[in-house]
């Protein structure tokens, strides 16, 4: 049975199908998604197609997707779309349910004119997931990115020991000589507000996007981490999580004062605190190098990259799969 995300039993079913899942990225945690929405927003909203699969009045499997209004690109309101599977589902209830969403997927291509979809696979043990073999099987295009992750199951002492040398000094400077702090205030986020606008040199995104953050943190969706210095803020950075990942997410920082290690003592302390939270592993984010991608990357992000390494971590392999219908397949639809 389907499950739409119009249906009142739709929320409930989806957090049965997703509770404590390993491989669910905190972009799809209810609190991220409305900010999506209004991040990627479009002139008309969004039109929300999620579902949940039951079979026995069980999920067993369920996927995030959407429509921008009079637009034809499935996304997860702007996000790659992401397929869950119950952790409990049997082998033959997890492949009827594929044979459902794909006979779903066939539907909107034919009837919604849907023109493709981009999936990130996680790659579970090393394989691809049933959904990103589907689509490699219609046609889709796979690129290989890599993510530097943290595994904070690890201790403390043991991440500590893989941080880069030289920022060890340049931890200790900061928790030396700035006043971080972790917990939610109002006051303190609006100043973090501003300092991203100040370094911005205008405004990136809608206040509604701010205060949708906000709400995140009340919530235990993310948190911040805030760096003053002589009673003015001058580095902040916001992480959102879930019970097996936190990933590093918005950060400001005064850019007359990069002569001073601002960032390296908040990140650090983001990765004892998603420890403390019970999160499993941290993500720094997508690593690149000289090499690889098309276009090659420039010397900023590759720099980027390179401070991010230097927490520690594994640099692990992810799929970025493309998939794009053609007009042969939809003849066939």
């Amino acid at each position: 049975m389907i499950f739409f995300a119009n249906d009142p039993e739709y929320k409930r079913l989806w957090g049965e199908l997703t509770h404590g899942h390993a491989l669910l990225h905190p972009f799809y945690l209810p609190g991220h998604l409305e900010y999506a929405r209004e991040y990627f927003g479009t002139p008309d909203g969004w039109e929300d197609l999620s579902l949940v699969i039951t079979e026995e009045g069980r999920p067993v499997l369920g996927v995030i997707w959407s429509l921008p209004v009079g637009g034809t690109e499935l996304s997860a309101f702007g996000r790659p779309v992401v397929c869950v599977e119950g952790a409990g589902a049997t082998s033959g209830q997890l492949q009827r349910a594929h044979l459902v969403l794909k006979r779903e997927l066939e539907r909107l291509t034919s009837e919604r004119g849907v023109t493709g979809l981009r999936h990130v696979d996680p790659l579970p043990d090393g394989n691809l997931t049933r959904f990103g073999e589907h689509l490699l099987d219609l046609g889709a295009r796979a690129v290989p990115f890599f993510s530097s992750i943290v595994d904070l199951t690890r201790g403390q002492a043991a991440l500590w020991g893989e941080v880069r040398k030289s920022y060890k000094s340049l931890i200790s400077w900061g928790r030396k000589n700035l006043v971080i702090r972790t917990e939610f205030d109002e006051a303190l986020f609006a100043s973090f507000q501003a300092l991203h606008l100040r370094e911005a040199g205008r405004q990136t995104r809608s206040p509604r996007s701010w205060e949708l953050q906000a709400a995140m943190m009340r919530a235990g969706e993310a948190f911040m981490v805030t760096g003053e210095l002589e009673g003015e803020l001058v580095s902040a950075a916001l992480f959102i999580y879930n019970a097996s990942l936190c990933y590093y997410g918005v950060s400001a920082a005064r850019r007359d004062l990069f002569d001073k290690p601002l960032s390296h003592a908040i990140l650090w302390t983001a990765i004892e605190q998603a420890g403390r939270l019970g999160c499993c592993a941290f993500e720094m984010g997508e690593q690149l190098y000289p090499n690889q991608g098309d276009p090659r990357p420039d010397q900023k992000n590759l720099n980027i990259a390179k401070f991010k390494r230097g927490f520690g971590g594994q640099t692990r392999l992810m799929l970025a799969i493309d998939w794009r219908v053609t007009e042969e397949a939809r003849e066939n639809a």
